[in-house]
């Protein structure tokens, strides 16, 4: 079923700007906006004082109210009542597995106690809603106008579940914390699955400025757990997976083990304590170095223990692990702070086959990341920026180091 047609809407007068100018629904909850946070973009209002402030929720207990109230943004209408209907069969039918990948032990909980859980937080909803359209996006061959139809649909919905976690994390209880904890690793795929339809369209956008939004949803993921202690043994969706240290390691390849070394030595050239200078203070070289190194040690651990596909998921977690020091060097174009996100960018793009929502996502993040690499004329590292579009499929040029050591 194709999604209805673009329906008169009222027109906004608090927008931003940018959505403004791109001509593009804004969600008015700023700032930053939904869409241009999504987007990474800077985020406007010509007039802060008439920002729209969120309404709150209805309780299900209060007089009229529905168990999912229905937003302003969307129009209840027949059609769209058959597009919720043909997005949630969806979800209970394809997407649920989409989600939980190998792990059927989860098919369960994903299948009929979350949907069950949407109906009385519409938030949680709206996200099952987006990833499922993107998911119909996805698969959709041969039919562009469908296709943007579907993806239109997903940002749609996007937006409103963005919207709700941001206004509900401020305020973590016991009757919500199940349903923000789903709905944020729901938003967790799609920050990885949207900046690919985006892109393709022509838009805006570069996959650094994605890669910290997809940073700070894993930091709302981890916040919502730490309100609770023993929070995984408590919560039936996080209960069968394992814990870090509990994970199998493997034996990584000469290759790796080489290109770990490399990164350590180009950590050490260029921030150890002898290589201060006055473009880089000895206080913020420092920290450029411990970040570095405490991102390598983990994304080394990552490449012996998620290559396997059912271990895969836990890469997803690796920005995080990579510790705060670390998302500041990156925010930084930080040279070795890129190019250690690069090698995270090879490891998705091996382990996402057959993972529509990941697919493509390991060499994009490759791609744009090497393009912001100063190598300043450093052999080494530009080597390793080769390597790491070699191991993608992206053309190169070869070095003599790389015939050498990577190869």
């Amino acid at each position: 079923m194709t999604p209805p047609a673009r329906r008169p809407h009222r027109k906004s007068r608090t927008g931003c700007k940018t959505c403004k100018r791109r001509r593009v629904k804004c969600d008015e909850n700023g700032l930053p906006c939904g869409p241009c946070a999504l987007r990474g973009i800077d985020c406007g209002y010509a007039d802060t004082s008439r920002l729209q402030q969120p309404t709150p929720e209805r309780s299900p207990s209060s007089k009229g109210a529905t168990p999912c109230s229905v937003p302003d943004a969307i129009e209840w209408t027949g059609q769209r009542r058959l597009l919720e209907l043909e997005l949630l069969h969806q979800w209970t039918t394809v997407t649920y597995k989409s989600y939980c990948g190998t792990m059927a032990s989860e098919y369960h909980n994903w299948q009929v106690v979350v949907p069950r859980v949407a109906l009385q937080h519409d938030y949680l909803l709206h996200g099952m809603l987006a990833m499922s359209a993107l998911e119909i996006a996805a698969f959709t061959k041969d039919d562009e106008s469908r296709v943007d139809d579907y993806v239109n649909t997903a940002l749609e919905y996007h937006n409103l579940a963005s919207s709700g976690l941001r206004r509900e994390l401020s305020n973590i209880t016991p009757a919500n914390r199940q349903a923000l904890f789903a709905l944020s690793s729901i938003l967790l795929i799609l920050g990885l699955a949207l900046p690919r339809f985006v892109l393709q369209r022509g838009e805006q956008g570069n996959m650094l400025d994605y890669m910290m939004t997809y940073l700070a949803l894993l930091k709302g993921l981890r916040t919502i757990a730490d309100t609770e202690a023993d929070y995984r043994k408590k919560e039936p969706l996080v209960a069968n997976f394992k814990v870090w240290n509990a994970l199998p390691a493997q034996v990584l390849e000469p290759e790796l083990l080489e290109l770990f070394q490399r990164l350590s030595i180009l950590n050490e050239e260029m921030h150890g304590a002898s290589q201060v200078d006055l473009d880089t203070p000895e206080l913020q070289a420092m920290s450029y170095h411990a970040a570095c190194r405490r991102a390598m040690f983990y994304l080394e651990e990552d490449f012996a223990k998620c290559r396997d596909v059912s271990t895969r998921s836990y890469s997803l977690g690796w920005p995080l692990r990579a510790g705060h020091e670390y998302a500041v060097a990156l925010n930084d174009k930080e040279p070795v702070a890129l190019l250690t996100m690069m090698v995270w960018g090879v490891l998705l793009e091996q382990t996402s086959h057959g993972v529509w929502w990941a697919e493509g996502i390991g060499s994009r993040v490759v791609e744009d990341l090497s393009k912001l690499v100063d190598t300043q004329g450093n052999a080494k590292l530009m080597a390793c920026v080769q390597w790491a579009r070699v191991e993608v499929g992206l053309p190169f040029r070869r070095h003599a180091w790389l015939d050498h050591s990577m190869h």
